[in-house]
């Protein structure tokens, strides 16, 4: 190989400063107290612009303060001997008083040739200078000078020079710029730096400026790159933006030429005959480009602006960007497509133009071209861009075309059409949402981020591959257990697809899930400290657009996303942020996409954007696992079979278990828990709950006082006591454990619902309504909630009041089947009917259901026995083990003495996984109408048979027991449910088994219950009703007055005292009482009771007759009321009228067996005998029992033994 001719440059010249040069007489001192390092104490910069070029003359001195300042000691001079000559003028060391000549001392410089970014695939030809001066100490200044001569033979006659931005500290600055008289030089400096100082001598024109004791500045946080433009000065001999270009236009009009014949002209015709269509043909010559033309970057010689010939580029296979661009452009020229250059700047395109015109704005050239009315932005240095119609406009903010008379031009890309980055994620949880949970993820990428990553998984093959994709996506989701991985890149659409197949452990944080990466927003930090530019506005990382779509199957009845209003569609700081949530069945579908619209926001915006952002941030989407989930079988394996992890990990799977009433199975979890870290609240918390699930009370509070010895305020500890005075029916002990729950949280959820409810035990209305109001602002979705503020406006006859909850509770929960049902049952019992049969018709119309058949079924007219025994038949059609529906049916054939049907479905309910007592009850109804009393017994024995472990089977015995008078195996019954749990509130039970006239033992046993719980509202009643049996009046009113003390009046409650006192002889008082019940009772029902209940205790009757006369006009023809109604006029002897209302009851309800009863004694005081008896003969047909207790009320009928 033949030896290459040294160049002129590449001789390291030393030598003295030029004449032109007036160099710093004097060094100034460092500032004082400055910590850095390193301080720079001068800096002076002197440029000559010349005939063919200019000199750069720099003078530079640095101070070492500190010993790892010195390392900043060692000297590097850059420069391309090309068309530059580099001559260093000094190296000193200033000591004190002693300067140091260090090149006089015999020191020298090493140069080496160097390419700094070859690994980038650039050539630059750069040599480099170094030096480490010898000798240095903290405390010494470095000075060193060089002039760098450039003498490009392209840009001869354009000079130009940019200085900045400065902002660094330095003693002193000293910039200046000269050039012969005659020449045309624009000069421009930011707003920060002194104007430039003008002169004329000896021919030269000179500008110059100083500054002295420079600081750093704060530039704007999160600003475009425009704002870091600190002190900043320009000087070119470029007088517009198209005479840049004007000096390109030659070297590309020359290079960008296919010759007629040769290996391109045969590319560029292939091209040609492939196609017509001038998109396929630039697409075909984009592909060449890129595809077999391999990027370096060329910046030697005339390399750093001319471009070589695209022949020559074809010929190499390699080139720069300049070559790329020649290469294209001539290709499309000879496809007859309009094309040019357009330089632009890679990383600093936002400054361009607030620069004045200099081709060293620029570092990168490509391609525009125009087909069919449309721009094509062709960037040759990139890879694989298939397809022109995917091409966005290159994010550079501006660019300058090669053209004569050219502009800048905008360079800014449209919101993206497809996201970047797209993220579909599939769970099926609906075998349980605790056990493992199969997951399949896609993750597909579009356009760059697609060639990004299939270009850097190239180089990973086979096993390493398989390896590389797995830790990718354990990184992103580190909760799922890969088992399959797999990608897949488009080449045509640019589309790279991972997919992953897994088993996903859910973490539950308590019991709430935060769906996966569908969060928005972010916490944004918009705060600057006070500075230049302030008020610049913010930059947006245009463009970016990612989606996430989440579906998730959930087990069959639970509940939605518990966050509220997660729906979004709004742009916040340049942002289109938009989320769409869908709760369908079991299904829930989660989209949420961020979208770049815009590159920059206003300043003035910030702090609202902040707060929103920040808002957005914490607005998640999360799930809940509600109260009433039963663990499926998969879960409770899952936790048993899992006996590893620390308390929390045991807590946290004993709370899943307690939620499938494996209380004991957790209590062993929790003991381990405890004996892991004996410092757990949670874990002591949480066992006195399985404690008190398990009815050992004096454990679970001993388990509690350990909670409340390590933290009083935690949460769980706080509910469980509540519950553990519910669980002995203590509902002020209760309710006062709940409100100091609430007084520590006051969002307590759970401590809310369930003090509403425990006021309600305490007859406290209003108060539970406050709760469950509160309640349910806090969370719309509250069933239980809504039901019981239902619930009291209908007692209290707030009709309205009633309605309007129930269509605010539909609205809340459109899609539950319970809600459904719930409303039906609430507008029935307030009348409306057809709103009721409405609101079932209309879920019909969608896909048909057991439960939906079964709520319309209660929705119908109660006498319309055929309509709804079709209903439920339909229902059952569905799904014959509805136990619901099988309950129903059977009752309401029982009631149309259907009873091998109503026994065959308590047959099929006895062979479902869970029966409730009430069908042995309904069973042993069934078979004494049936006269199989020795089978309808034998319920009793089969309740406690299938259930010997629990109280309320044996309180269910005692009921059958005492249907048949069998008060001594009744009271026995009872007996054995009290001693298994003395505060489940079977002394009650027990009282009302026992023979009717045993005073003392009811009592005792009423009395029993309230030394439990004084405030049991249904234990006084109980008693209040004893004492009036017993006719003990006055004993009666006390306890009237006693539940008066405890409650707001009530017409009923007064009612009831009224009559007490009035049997006890008190008609002044009684009088008082009543009246204040009748100017109380606004609502049909109220009013029906309390003339009921006169008529009964043969009381007041006028005073009865008017308010059921009241409550007709309420509701006319309402056969209860007609039956009240007729009672009154039976006790006051006004048989014939009594008879009417009877007939009229009877008419509108056939099997009501009161009216019939009663209709038969008023025949029989008529002396219609065949008339009474044949009522009496239907009564003791469907209501035998009825009999008894009516003659108990002094109701007989004359002539029946």
């Amino acid at each position: 190989m033949a030896a290459t001719p040294a160049m002129a440059g590449e001789e390291l010249q030393i030598g003295p400063a030029p004449d032109w040069v007036e160099a710093v007489a004097q060094l100034p001192g460092a500032t004082d107290g400055n910590e850095l390092p390193a301080r720079l104490v001068l800096m002076d910069s002197q440029v000559r612009f010349e005939e063919g070029g200019q000199s750069n003359y720099t003078d530079l001195a640095i101070k070492f303060q500190t010993p790892e300042g010195l390392a900043g000691g060692n000297l590097t001079f850059a420069w391309r001997p090309e068309t530059q000559d580099l001559t260093i003028h000094k190296v000193l060391i200033h000591r004190g008083d002693e300067t140091i000549d260090v090149l006089a001392s015999g020191q020298t410089f090493t140069v080496l040739r160097r390419e700094q970014n070859l690994e980038m695939a650039m050539l630059d030809g750069t040599l480099t200078a170094t030096m480490f001066p010898e000798g240095l100490q903290v405390g010494d200044v470095l000075e060193f000078a060089s002039t760098v001569t450039d003498r490009d033979p392209v840009t001869a006659g354009h000079a130009e020079v940019a200085v900045g931005p400065l902002n660094f500290p330095v003693d002193r600055l000293n910039v200046k710029v000269e050039w012969p008289l005659g020449r045309q030089v624009n000069l421009a400096q930011t707003k920060d730096l002194p104007a430039w100082r003008r002169s004329r001598k000896d021919g030269v024109e000179t500008v110059e400026f100083s500054l002295e004791d420079i600081e750093p500045v704060a530039t704007p946080r999160l600003a475009p790159i425009r704002y870091n433009m600190i002190r900043f000065a320009e000087a070119t001999e470029y007088r517009s933006w198209a005479d840049v270009a004007a000096l390109q236009i030659p070297l590309y009009a020359k290079a960008a030429k296919v010759p007629a014949t040769g290996p391109l002209r045969v590319e560029v015709e292939r091209i040609r005959e492939a196609s017509p269509d001038p998109v396929a043909r630039a697409e075909a010559a984009l592909k060449l480009v890129q595809g077999r033309i391999r990027y370096v970057a060329l910046a030697m010689g005339s390399g750093g602006l001319v471009p070589t010939d695209a022949e020559q580029t074809w010929a190499r296979r390699y080139g720069d960007c300049k070559a790329k661009t020649a290469l294209l452009l001539a290709i499309l020229g000879e496809l007859g497509i309009e094309a040019q250059g357009v330089a632009v700047s890679v990383d600093a395109g936002d400054i361009v133009s607030k620069r004045i015109p200099s081709i060293g704005a620029f570092n990168h050239i490509l391609v525009r071209a125009k087909i069919g009315g449309r721009d094509y932005w062709l960037d040759g240095t990139r890879t694989g861009d298939t397809g022109l119609a995917r091409l966005q406009v290159p994010d550079f903010s501006w660019g300058l075309p090669i053209v004569e008379h050219a502009e800048l031009v905008r360079m800014v890309p449209a919101p993206l059409a497809e996201p970047a980055s797209d993220l579909a994620i599939q769970m099926d949880a609906s075998k349980g949402v605790h056990s493992p949970v199969p997951t399949h993820i896609e993750l597909t990428y579009r356009g760059d981020t697609a060639l990004g990553v299939n270009q850097d998984m190239a180089n990973f093959v086979g096993d390493a591959r398989d390896r590389t994709l797995r830790e990718f996506w354990r990184r992103r989701f580190n909760f799922i257990t890969p088992e399959k991985v797999a990608m897949k890149f488009d080449e045509s659409t640019q589309q790279l697809l991972l997919t992953l197949e897994g088993q996903a452990a859910l973490d539950w944080n308590g019991a709430f899930y935060e769906t996966d990466e569908t969060g928005l927003g972010f916490k944004a930090d918009f705060s600057r400290e006070a500075g230049p530019a302030k008020d610049a506005p913010f930059a947006v990382g245009h463009p970016f657009y990612t989606r996430t779509r989440q579906t998730i199957i959930l087990p069959p009845g639970f509940a939605g996303p518990t966050s509220q209003d997660v729906n979004v569609n709004e742009v916040v700081a340049g942002v289109e942020y938009k989320r769409a949530t869908t709760f369908s069945g079991d299904r829930l579908v989660i989209e949420a996409s961020q979208r770049s619209i815009e590159t920059e926001f206003a300043a003035a915006d910030a702090p609202r954007f902040q707060k929103r952002l920040r808002e957005l941030a914490d607005n998640a989407v999360y799930l809940r696992i509600p109260n009433n989930y039963v663990p499926t079988a998969a879960d409770l394996q899952a936790s048993l079979d899992d006996t590893s992890g620390d308390s929390d990990d045991l807590v946290a799977r004993a709370s899943l278990l307690m939620n499938a009433n494996k209380a004991d199975e957790a209590l062993a979890l929790l003991d381990r828990a405890t004996d892991l870290d004996e410092g757990d609240v949670w874990a002591w918390a949480n066992r006195g709950i399985a404690l008190i699930d398990l009815k050992r009370p004096d454990e679970a509070a001993a388990s509690l006082d350990k909670a409340e010895a390590i933290d009083p305020r935690n949460r769980v500890l706080l509910n469980a006591r509540g519950r553990l005075a519910e669980s002995s029916r203590d509902w002020q002990g209760a309710v006062d454990a709940y409100t100091k729950a609430l007084e520590a949280d006051s969002t307590n959820e759970f401590a809310r619902t369930h003090r509403a409810n425990m006021y309600l035990g305490l007859q406290k209305p209003e108060l539970a309504l406050d709760d469950a109001a509160i309640a349910l602002k806090a969370n719309p979705k509250l069933t239980l909630m809504y039901r019981l503020r239902i619930f009291l406006l209908t007692r209290w006859g707030r009709k309205e009041e009633a309605a309007d909850q129930i269509e605010t509770m539909l609205a809340a929960l459109p899609d539950d089947p319970y809600v459904l049902g719930l409303a039906i049952d609430s507008y029935n019992e307030l009348e409306m009917r057809e709103k009721a049969q409405a609101l079932a018709a209309n879920a019909l119309e969608g896909e048909p259901s057991a439960l939906l058949y079964f709520n319309l079924s209660r929705g119908r007219d109660p006498a319309d026995t055929e309509a709804r025994l079709s209903d439920l038949n339909n229902a059952l059609r569905l799904d014959p083990k509805f136990g619901p529906a099988l309950m129903a049916r059977a009752n309401l054939q029982f009631s149309e003495r259907r009873y091998d049907e109503a026994l065959a479905d308590t047959d099929a309910m006895q062979k479902l996984e869970v029966v409730p007592p009430e069908v042995n009850v309904l069973r042993a109804n069934i078979f004494t109408r049936m006269d199989r009393k020795d089978d309808a017994i034998a319920e009793a024995t089969a309740v406690v048979t299938a259930h010997p472990d629990e109280p309320w089977a044996y309180a269910a015995a005692g009921k059958i027991y005492s249907h048949f008078k069998m008060r001594a195996e009744a009271v026995a019954a009872l007996d054995r449910a009290i001693a298994m749990e003395p505060n489940g509130g079977y002394y009650l039970d027990r009282s009302q088994v026992r023979e009717p006239t045993d005073w003392e033992g009811r009592l005792a046993d009423i009395d029993a219950q309230l030394q439990r719980m004084p405030n049991d509202m249904n234990a006084l009643f109980t008693k209040a009703e004893v004492l009036n049996e017993r006719e003990d009046y006055s004993g009666a009113a006390e306890v009237y007055s006693l539940v008066l003390k405890t409650q707001a009046p009530s017409p009923e409650v007064l009612n009831s005292r009224g009559m007490a006192l009035w049997r006890s002889g008190r008609r002044e008082e009684a009088e008082v009482d009543l009246a204040r019940a009748r100017e109380l009772a606004k609502d049909a029902n109220v009013l029906n009771g309390i003339c009921y209940a006169k008529a009964v205790a043969n009381v007041a009757l006028d005073r009865a007759l008017e308010e059921c006369e009241a409550s007709l006009q309420l509701k006319p023809d309402f056969a209860p009321i007609l039956d009240s109604r007729g009672t009154v006029l039976l006790r006051l002897g006004r048989l014939d009228e009594a008879i009417r209302d009877f007939d009229r009851a009877l008419e509108q309800v056939p099997n009501m067996g009161q009216s019939r009863y009663l209709r038969a004694v008023a025949r029989s005081k008529q002396g219609d005998a065949a008339g009474a008896a044949k009522d009496l003969e239907l009564v003791r047909r469907d209501s035998p029992m009825l009999i008894a207790e009516m003659e108990r009320l002094g109701f007989a009928v004359v002539g029946d033994e």
